[in-house]
């Protein structure tokens, strides 16, 4: 019998990276949930734990009835634990300081790889679209998975012929054109986005626009993962230096200013369970991957490009009990820039000195 346990946030790190699985799991939930990151940290568990395995969650803290602004109370790891996994543990006991589970169920296998990318039809993207598609033909080259497809969405005006004839794999053509609202001058892109979703057959989807392209083991590293929502590590194709992908950010709620300063990019220096204290996850909307059979909620329509959709999408996911993950070793490239790059801090030195602050609390 494989067993573990973890008191502390850098063990806990070392067992998410780790590719080992595990019949019981001990952990230490106490100091590891002032990070922020307690739903990461069970759905994580989750997967590490071989079916039928079991995990005691250990929680030392008060059991106050209130939201405290200071530290979590009982309440919250139960409310957490029944959001995040209910359909996947039972509960073998409970008591004042611990919860014992057993994982019942195994839910994040993935049946194949659906490759989504969304097209304006402008004769200005044909060049993008070509590179991110030669891009998924040889990462499927240098997988080994049957299991995938890959679907244009565009506009019924426009020739897919063009492109099709300079490739060796097959690529489906999806025609939508309701995706501009001229009294508005706004791009519904969630509703473009959905359409396609709704298209795909296969359980994991990677919805991009076509200013990605696809590392060559993209398929064969993504293949191995379980997830709900999770960014890859996206590199700027001219620099070969993170760009914005993961994001780390202050609040789900839009309306508000941001309450902590937005980390990505090249600023996240530090193993991003460090780095939550006080901060939610997202991932950019120009590349977003997901299981389709985990999410409880696709876009909504009646966001617009621009208006925080990807934000929108993920928040609703979490609220329901859905995580967004980074999958840092699965790896794509930007051809644009749509941040300035003055904006994702360069510094290296200064990067690292800001994340560790943060994992102490500061910023």
């Amino acid at each position: 019998m494989s067993e573990i346990e973890i008191n502390n946030i850098y063990e806990l790190c070392s067992f998410i990276d780790s590719n080992s699985k595990y019949d019981k799991v001990s952990i230490d939930l106490t100091e590891i949930s002032e990070y922020g990151n307690l739903k990461h940290t069970l759905k994580h568990l989750l997967w590490k734990l071989n079916l039928g395995g079991t995990a005691e969650l250990k929680f030392a803290g008060e059991n106050k009835f209130l939201h405290d602004v200071h530290s979590l109370s009982f309440w919250q790891l139960k409310f957490s634990l029944i959001n995040t996994l209910a359909n996947d543990v039972r509960i073998l006991g409970m008591e004042d300081d611990r919860v014992l589970i057993e994982k019942c169920k195994e839910n994040y296998c993935i049946n194949g790889v659906s490759f989504g990318i969304v097209f304006s039809g402008n004769k200005n993207e044909e060049e993008q679209l070509l590179n991110s598609l030669f891009s998924i033909q040889s990462a499927i080259f240098h997988s080994d998975l049957l299991n995938v497809e890959v679907v244009v969405c565009g506009p019924s005006n426009y020739d897919f012929n063009l492109i099709k004839d300079n490739l060796s794999i097959d690529v489906k053509y999806l025609t939508f054109d309701d995706v501009y609202d001229m009294e508005s001058n706004r791009f519904l892109i969630s509703k473009k986005k959905n359409f396609l979703i709704n298209e795909l057959s296969y359980d994991a989807c990677v919805i991009s626009h076509t200013r990605i392209s696809f590392n060559n083991d993209f398929i064969s590293k993504l293949n191995n993962k379980k997830f709900d929502i999770a960014s890859p590590l996206i590199l700027d194709s001219n620099t070969n230096k993170p760009y914005l992908g993961f994001v780390l950010t202050g609040s789900y709620d839009a309306s508000k200013l941001n309450s902590k300063k937005t980390i990505t990019g090249q600023m996240l220096t530090s193993h991003y369970f460090k780095l939550m204290k006080k901060r939610v996850a997202y991932s950019d909307g120009g590349v977003i991957i997901f299981n389709k059979n985990n999410i409880k909620h696709i876009f909504n329509e009646n966001l617009a490009w621009g208006e925080g959709e990807d934000v929108d999408f993920c928040a609703q996911n979490y609220f329901a009990g859905c995580i967004t993950d980074y999958l840092k070793d699965v790896i794509c490239y930007s051809t644009k820039n749509k941040v300035n790059q003055s904006k994702l801090k360069n510094n290296r030195v200064i990067n690292k000195i800001r994340c560790k602050l943060i994992e102490f609390g500061f910023f």
